[in-house]
């Protein structure tokens, strides 16, 4: 299965829209809302890229 033009374009305006909120609380030294395990947990904006990375799914790809 290939991806879509669209929804690369989708996926990448996602990533940066992630990446510039991760940004921004960490320079407010503000807590990010996450979800995990069924559940809103929050986590300090230090730990935030790795705990966004752990659950990004693999669009393209079955």
């Amino acid at each position: 299965m290939t991806t879509s033009n669209l929804t690369k374009k989708a996926v990448s305006a996602m990533e940066s829209a992630v990446r510039k909120v991760v940004l921004e609380h960490r320079r407010r030294k503000r807590a990010l809302a996450i979800w995990k395990d069924g559940k809103v947990v929050m986590v300090s904006p230090e730990s935030a890229p790795a705990a966004v990375r752990e659950r990004a799914p693999k669009y393209g790809k079955r």
